[in-house]
């Protein structure tokens, strides 16, 4: 079922509140619009949404698809595609269509109230009517790609039909999404993976994680990996919950128990930048500051997003989100790659803020 909805941020405190849990926000290619996964699990409902958001006007609006299941997590393919993953298993791919697109825009720029005065004008700016046939549907590319829930999803920077996905099974899958088929299965992990993420650099290459390993996999070879545990007494039995690529080797891991550390992917090994206890709670995700590759920025299960500077060794900022109250925390963030430190984050209690540093 899809909705068109008008949504109006509240430019005090630039937050949108949704009714159901933030699990996954990530702005388009071109930054116009916010992709954000919804689940809503809760009492006798098992269900979810993906919603489209504009972000160039304060008054904005939204396209809601609503879905059968959570969703886990979302890839862009273009600005009016991404794929994205569920609690059930499946991965399905989402399509826009120009009608669509036409109606979330023109909703961005037109006001909530009309005068007597505006009628005319009014007139002459009349919404797109959309098509009774439209071709903006969710395909369900694997209704069973995995046999529990899917953590996380990338896409191939280098090649946008290349997808891999990381599940609860302990499995992971490459996929070739124009023929919807299975090209490759990684048993690299002996627990549920957590997290996983393409090489910025190489094609080829990719990083995951689990409970105390972090594993490189060569994706052309299903027995071409290499694993980094992490034998540490503070990590060797702790979950590795998020991992981002800093640089061509340097892997960086947020764990269950609020720790920050480093991997040398080139030597298998922790480096020196192991942060104890950055977060009183799990991180949930790291990102990299588009304009600044030395500001990480990380959310966790403790309400705080903070930023921290990796040559200075000094935390820039460390928020705790005054609307999220416990039992509740922050789960994505995501940074805008056209307006200079501004970021978003999302929380399991439906709250998506807009920050600036």
């Amino acid at each position: 079922m899809i909705n068109f909805k008008r949504v109006s941020f509240t430019m005090t405190n630039n937050q949108i509140i949704k009714n159901q849990s933030v699990d996954f926000i990530s702005y388009s290619p071109s930054d116009r619009y916010i992709g954000v996964a919804l689940s809503n699990l809760t009492g006798s409902y098992w269900n979810g949404q993906i919603t489209i958001l504009n972000t160039e006007t304060p008054l904005s609006s939204s396209l809601e698809y609503n879905t059968n299941s959570g969703n886990t997590c979302l890839r862009w393919l273009s600005d009016d595609s991404l794929i994205f993953s569920s609690d059930s298993g499946a991965i399905s791919l989402l399509k826009i269509d120009d009608t669509s697109l036409q109606i979330l825009n023109y909703l961005s720029t037109t006001t909530t109230t009309n005068s007597s005065n505006d009628n005319d004008s009014n007139n002459k700016n009349k919404p797109p009517v959309p098509k009774k046939r439209r071709d903006n549907i969710i395909e369900i590319l694997l209704n069973c790609a995995h046999d529990n829930i899917i953590s996380s999803i990338d896409v191939n920077h280098h090649d946008s039909n290349r997808l891999l996905t990381a599940s609860n099974d302990r499995t992971i899958k490459l996929w070739d999404i124009e023929n919807r088929c299975k090209s490759m299965q990684f048993n690299v992990h002996t627990s549920e993976v957590n997290a996983i993420q393409w090489s910025p650099k190489d094609a080829d290459l990719f990083v995951s994680s689990s409970t105390g390993r972090v594993v490189l996999s060569d994706s052309r070879s299903k027995s071409s990996f290499t694993t980094v545990k992490l034998t540490n007494h503070r990590h060797a039995d702790i979950p590795v919950r998020s991992i981002n690529w800093n640089t061509d080797n340097i892997v960086w891991c947020g764990m269950d128990n609020g720790d920050l550390l480093s991997i040398d992917t080139r030597n298998n090994c922790y480096t020196q930048s192991t942060i104890k206890q950055h977060h009183r709670a799990t991180i949930n995700q790291i990102k990299f500051n588009p304009f600044n590759n030395d500001q990480l920025s990380t959310v966790s299960d403790d309400r705080t997003y903070k930023i921290y500077n990796l040559s200075t060794k000094q935390t820039v900022t460390s928020t705790i989100e005054s609307n999220i109250n416990q039992p509740n925390y922050i789960k994505s963030i995501d940074w805008n790659k056209s307006i200079e430190n501004q970021f978003i984050t999302g929380s399991n209690n439906g709250i998506i803020t807009i920050n600036k540093l």
